[in-house]
Formats: C-alpha cells, sequence, structure tokens
C-alpha cells in the first residue's frame, strides 16, 4: 500500500513539476513576444521620425581617346563614366536600395551649335543591399561611348557640315529608391529637369 502511494505520489509531482515548466516557458515565450513587438514599433517610430535620406554626388570620368585615321579624317572614340558617393544621412542604416540614373548625351550632327544637338541618354540601374548609418556607397557608373570625326586641314564637308564633328556628354541624374520611394536624388546640370525626363 504503502508503494502504491509513493508511486501516485511521485507522479503526481512530476506532473506539477512539468505543468509548472510549462507555465513558466508560456511566460517566457509570452514575454519575448511582448519586446519583439515592443521592438517593432520602436522601429517603426524611428523610422518614421527618422525617415531614410541619402546625399549623391557624381564626378565625371573620361578615358583617353582611341584614335584611327580613315581617309583625309581623324576617328576617335572615348568612353565617359562617373564615379558617384551615395552618403547616409539618416541616424540608422539603411537597406534594400536601388539606384538608377540616366547619363545624357549631345549627338553631334556637324551642323549648328553644339549645344543646340538632338540629346539623348542611356538608364541604367543598381541594386545596393545596404549602407551603415553615416556611412557611404561609391562605385563607378557604367561607361558610354563618345565619338569625333576631324577632317584634315584643308579639307572641308561641301554640305556645310562642321570639320569637326564630336558627341559630349550632357550630364546624370540620379534616384535612389527604397522600397519604391526616392530618397535621394541628384542631377547635373540642374536644368536637366526643365528638358529632359527622367523616365
Amino acid at each position: 500500500m504503502a508503494t502504491c502511494f509513493t508511486f501516485f505520489f511521485k507522479i503526481c509531482t512530476l506532473t506539477i513539476m512539468k505543468l509548472s515548466i510549462n507555465a513558466r516557458l508560456c511566460s517566457v515565450l509570452i514575454g519575448l513576444a511582448v519586446i519583439a513587438e515592443a521592438h517593432a514599433q520602436l522601429v517603426s517610430k524611428e523610422q518614421n521620425e527618422n525617415p531614410a535620406r541619402v546625399e549623391i554626388s557624381a564626378t565625371p570620368q573620361k578615358d583617353a581617346k582611341d584614335k584611327e585615321r580613315s581617309g583625309n579624317k581623324i576617328k576617335a572614340e572615348k568612353s565617359l563614366q562617373y564615379s558617384v558617393k551615395i552618403l547616409n544621412r539618416s541616424f540608422r542604416d539603411i537597406a534594400g536600395l536601388t539606384a538608377e540614373y540616366r547619363i545624357f548625351i549631345r549627338n553631334d550632327s556637324g551642323k549648328g551649335a553644339v549645344t543646340l544637338q538632338k540629346m539623348s541618354k542611356k538608364a541604367f540601374k543598381l541594386e545596393i543591399p545596404s549602407i551603415l548609418k553615416h556611412g557611404e556607397f561609391a562605385f563607378d557608373t557604367e561607361a558610354v561611348l563618345l565619338k569625333s570625326t576631324q577632317l584634315d586641314g584643308g579639307w572641308v564637308y561641301t554640305d556645310g557640315t562642321r570639320n569637326r564633328i564630336e558627341d559630349r556628354g550632357a550630364g546624370i541624374w540620379m534616384r535612389v529608391f527604397q522600397d519604391g520611394k526616392v530618397i535621394g536624388e541628384y542631377m547635373n546640370p540642374t536644368s536637366l529637369k526643365n528638358k529632359e525626363s527622367f523616365d
């Protein structure tokens, strides 16, 4: 009889201990859930009070001309690209960024003022995983090709085309997006906004 009672007592004790452990585990899980929710609310509040913001700068870089003679003229090609820096001006790390940029070129027809020549653009995109708080992300843009032609001295075009024809870089326009929202924009020259479209 005593043995049965002891066995029963042990079973009850184990059951109570198990229930106690489960209760404590539930308490811990609830506590963790509360902490996670509070953290999510804090992050959301911080993002609302401190939205992502970047500052962009770009410096043009041109390589040496690749020249070749063709009859009475010299043809040349050079590439144009920009060295870009994107600075995180937020007070937190930012991630999931996309840089979209347009490089503008004046395609010289050889007639009329160079500044009035037709403008074309090349569109590019770059994914940026993240930028640390007050950090910087630097990269070189894709290169675009600029062509030129120079007639030898004493030669002229019969249709009035200038002796020298030369494509020129006309500027860059860049936007940085996070979750589809523009968080930074740069253009040089600023007149691009009035003369051209980004899309």
